[in-house]
């Protein structure tokens, strides 16, 4: 699988891949919840059959905070698809599913064993036969959904804080050729040039923030650091000292 542009910066050449299945191995990467196997992995793939019963599989790794999820499929038939991404566990999860009929995507969220709310809604035209690409970017609060390196939709209100990865399949013969996750941080930037990414300073700020207005840090040195990583390409960034007292020793460049 091609690596996708919007999972690793640029200047980040040693990104932590904290997992990787090509499916050209057997093994114990997957666990099955379901009362019925309608899951194939061979050749380099593994394959859903269009079973009436609904099948879940977790990866049997992690959990993971901030991450990039990321995989190709191909869809053959759809009645729905679906996607986890922070799986706490069956009360605790984030979930897109694909659909067939209704041509639609649906970011959906479970918290507390509540009723799952809908985070978006895309209109979207699967063809049987072809490839996709699909990136689940989660970093803090946000989340957001690239197929074929476009951005479908983005939601900044994502309350569960870590989990797995996984897939959900009811009537669907669907095959997943790659699986990766690899770890971002939480300031995480898209890598479009021009885009002005925006630092905050405050005095009651804690270097261990993210640097956003609600998290500031408390010092230039950790801002300078942040704008290491944020600056990427021609990206301005922005440092912003929020009003109070700073004790500052030298000049700052």
């Amino acid at each position: 699988m091609v690596l996708s542009p919007v999972c690793y910066a640029a200047e980040e050449q040693d990104q932590e891949i904290l997992f990787h299945d090509d499916f050209t191995e057997q093994g114990s990467n997957w666990i099955i919840e379901s009362n019925v196997s309608s899951i194939d992995i061979a050749n380099g793939t593994m394959n859903f059959d269009d079973t009436d019963d609904s099948t879940d599989v977790l990866v049997n790794a992690g959990p993971w905070e901030s991450y990039c999820f990321e995989t190709e499929f191909i869809p053959n038939s759809l009645e729905y698809f679906g996607f986890y991404t922070r799986y706490s566990d069956a009360d605790n999860h984030v979930l897109l599913k694909i659909f067939g009929r209704e041509k639609s995507i649906k970011l959906l969220q479970k918290v507390n064993g509540g009723y799952y709310t809908k985070e978006f809604s895309k209109k979207y035209n699967f063809k049987y036969g072809e490839k996709y690409k699909l990136a689940i970017k989660v970093y803090g609060k946000k989340l957001e959904l690239y197929i074929n390196d476009e951005l479908i939709g983005e939601r900044e209100q994502i309350t569960v804080s870590s989990g797995k990865i996984g897939f959900t399949s009811l009537e669907s013969d669907v095959s997943v050729n790659d699986v990766r996750v690899t770890k971002v941080n939480d300031i995480y930037i898209d890598p479009k040039v021009g885009k002005k990414k925006t630092i905050y300073v405050s005095p009651n700020g804690n270097d261990n923030g993210n640097g956003s207005k609600e998290e500031p840090v408390k010092t230039i040195e950790a801002a300078k650091e942040l704008a290491k990583i944020r600056k990427i390409g021609n990206n301005p960034v922005e440092v912003v000292f929020e009003e109070g007292e700073y004790n500052i020793s030298k000049t700052i460049t």
